[in-house]
């Protein structure tokens, strides 16, 4: 890559790195996020203490947006050599994107956001949420700081489109909200959550839009009803369960406040909580399938935990919503919901539990990336604590080994 004649443009990979950042005006802080390491890492390259491994200088080049000469600067350097650069070259031209217009960014956003949704209600929300790091990361969050720096007295239609990138972002961390809400036990799920609640929040404050604040507070409340805390359910969610005009954040608030009410054994607050959904249901409020099946599971699962007669009632209107709206994975969560809340009561209605169980792994999809395997899986304690496995056992061993 060099000879001892070659006059290097560059000190050290220090000093092309603060040239580079400088030419692209990016900070330390987006550069860590866009390479997906810390601050402090970026620190120690341009302190000169530390040189980054091959690919992930390609992966800087490309993110600083240089072209192929700009990265075979670095290579002139002694400590570098043909070999190193082939390496580097290689990343740099897998992980470049094109600086997209701000309409194309948008379109592509969306539909990026949309793809990260599917992938979560399908079973994937660790490759949902993988997906949406790379798109805040590499694009939406460095775009929106860049535009932001620029000159004051931006047009009307520019501040609009601004807008719009903030609510994407918005949309972006709600999404990655309800994925570490998935993916995350009851005692590390708040502090999964709370980073991208922060960031949607302060940007829906920027933007003067509530019902995004709104939506993000609901699944934060949710959040703590998986942490098992109910008072900061109740705080956060009650009054969003009786004022909001987003059916979504209706529907979480709802099923969050009476699950918290009903673990809580506030019978008045529950009883309002109760009424106010069902209304909702009944007048279409809350209109989408899903929203609707979660909160009647929801219900069902609050007449649990009270020892309510009209608990089955709840559960199986959720199950004959999912089915018609074909929802399998809901259907699914239902069926579960319903075996567990036999377990949680100790009902010895065996006959009951083996329907349930043996109409789960009809339900269950062999090709929803590994949700079918996982809910079998699931199966095995439950039926194991409602005394039904042997009753069931060959039709289990069947499928995991299948």
């Amino acid at each position: 890559m060099h000879d001892n004649d070659v006059a290097f443009p560059y000190k050290s990979f220090a000093d092309w790195l603060i040239t580079a950042l400088a030419a692209a005006d990016f900070s330390q802080a987006q550069l860590a996020q866009s390479v997906f390491v810390g601050e402090s890492v970026i620190s120690e390259y341009l302190s000169g203490n530390k040189i980054p491994r091959d690919e992930r200088v390609g992966w800087i080049a490309a993110v600083l947006n240089c072209n192929e000469d700009e990265l075979a600067d670095v290579y002139l350097l002694p400590a570098f050599s043909q070999r190193k650069y082939n390496n580097a070259l290689r990343a740099f031209s897998q992980f470049r994107v094109p600086w997209p217009s701000m309409e194309d960014l948008l379109a592509d956003a969306r539909a990026e956001i949309q793809a990260a949704r599917t992938l979560r209600v399908l079973g994937a929300p660790q490759t949902a949420l993988d997906q949406l790091d790379r798109w805040i990361g590499r694009l939406l969050k460095p775009r929106l700081e860049k535009e932001e720096t620029k000159a004051t007295g931006k047009r009307a239609a520019q501040e609009r489109l601004l807008n719009h990138l903030r609510e994407l972002l918005i949309e972006a961390y709600i999404e990655r909200m309800i994925c570490s809400a998935t993916l995350q036990d009851r005692f590390h799920v708040i502090d999964a959550m709370m980073p991208d609640f922060i960031q949607a929040h302060r940007l829906a404050q920027e933007i003067g839009h509530p019902g995004w604040r709104d939506r993000a507070t609901a699944w934060l409340a949710d959040g703590y009803y998986i942490a098992h805390n109910p008072r900061e359910v109740i705080r956060r969610a009650e009054s969003l369960a009786g004022t909001s005009a987003d059916p979504t954040c209706l529907y979480i608030t709802l099923r969050a406040c009476i699950l918290a009410y009903a673990h809580s054994n506030n019978m008045a607050k529950y009883q309002e909580m109760v009424v106010l959904a069902r209304n909702h249901l009944d007048d279409g409020t809350i209109h989408l399938p899903g929203d609707r099946v979660s909160l009647m599971e929801g219900l069902g699962q609050g007449g649990v935990v009270l020892g309510q007669a009209d608990s089955d009632k709840w559960l199986t209107q959720a199950e004959r919503e999912a089915r018609k709206a074909g929802l399998p994975l809901r259907t699914l969560q239902v069926l579960r919901t319903w075996l567990m809340a036999l377990a949680y009561t100790r009902n010895q209605d065996q006959d009951l539990a083996e329907e349930i169980a043996l109409e789960m792994l009809v339900v269950a999809q062999r090709d929803t990336y590994n949700v079918y395997e996982r809910y079998v899986r699931q199966l095995i304690p439950l039926t194991v604590q409602l005394d039904i496995y042997n009753r069931i056992s060959d039709q289990l061993e069947q499928e995991i080994g299948s």
